[in-house]
């Protein structure tokens, strides 16, 4: 009976370099992940050296770009679809106008604007021009009392942040861009809430 020969332990490799702490690179090359809380201590570049009111907003610059539009998000189409809310909200957030006032009047001119249009249209198919001139301009009515009621919102706002601007563009946004230009304010006011409640008005102050 032969006697079995002890199998030789082979030494295991070992690295060139042994790193100096638990998770560390020999080659000093590390990749670093942000958790969220390191996420929200990140400064943001946007807002590194930007100017505060003291209720918080934004001075200076809009805090978004008139042309920024995420359609993923719920308050986009809550100011598309029912921007009566948005802006009475605004008012109310400035101090312009009770909310409950606001709304009224907001439900009115867009409801106006929509039926004037309309039963202008109704009108000029079916051949009565006079009735077509006269809902055709009680459309213009509204459509102008809203868009002077979004660049007053829009003025009060420039004029309480020190934002850049004219009378005329506000006008211009008013008419042409009243959606956008209310979705820009919200977020400026942060006011940009999906829900019919009012806001909370504004502290006064001078800027």
């Amino acid at each position: 009976m032969t006697d079995k020969k002890p199998t030789p332990q082979l030494p295991l490799p070992t690295p060139g370099a042994e790193p100096d702490f638990v998770g560390g690179s020999p080659s000093n090359e590390y990749v670093t992940v942000l958790t969220p809380d390191n996420k929200a201590l990140t400064p943001n570049p946007n807002t590194a050296d930007a100017d505060f009111d003291p209720n918080g907003l934004r001075l200076n610059v809009w805090t978004v770009d008139l042309h920024d539009a995420d359609l993923r998000t719920a308050f986009y189409w809550w100011a598309c679809c029912c921007p009566c809310v948005s802006l009475a909200q605004l008012e109310t957030r400035l101090g312009l106008n009770s909310y409950s006032a606001g709304l009224s009047l907001s439900l009115a001119a867009y409801t106006g604007r929509l039926l004037f249009l309309v039963l202008a249209l109704v009108y000029l198919l079916g051949g009565s021009f006079v009735s077509f001139a006269v809902f055709l301009a009680l459309f213009v009515l509204c459509l102008l009392t809203v868009a002077q009621r979004v660049a007053r919102v829009r003025l009060q706002t420039r004029e309480r942040l020190d934002i850049a601007g004219s009378p005329k563009d506000d006008r211009y946004m008013g008419l042409l861009r009243s959606a956008s230009a209310i979705r820009q304010m919200a977020v400026q006011l942060k006011c940009d809430q999906v829900h019919f409640g009012a806001p909370a008005t504004l502290q006064a102050y001078q800027v």
